[in-house]
């Protein structure tokens, strides 16, 4: 996508880092399914765009991520109401775990 590769050329011109987000927190355990093609894909986004980092909303991609691009930034985030900070931090352990 030329769009993209724009984006990030003019990104980094101005000498920040690219972030790219994967933003689906809510995939119904799909991303285990799509394990092969998440990893060609930012594959692709390292090697032909030149991405600095990425950030997921589903804890399991960011152990993938950290897995297979150890050289990678990978971040999280939870878009969790304050009354069930509690439940999105079990969470992030038993995914950390289940890899």
């Amino acid at each position: 996508n030329n769009n993209l590769k724009e984006a990030i050329k003019l990104t980094h011109e101005i000498g920040a880092q690219f972030n790219y987000l994967f933003n689906a927190p809510c995939s119904a355990n799909a991303e285990k399914d799509m394990e092969n093609e998440i990893l060609n894909q930012v594959d692709d986004l390292i090697e032909n765009y030149k991405i600095d980092m990425v950030t997921v909303t589903n804890p399991y991609l960011l152990r993938l991520l950290k897995k297979h691009f150890p050289q990678l930034v990978a971040n999280t985030f939870l878009q969790l109401p304050h009354f069930q900070i509690h439940f999105g931090l079990q969470f992030v352990k038993k995914s950390h775990n289940r890899f």
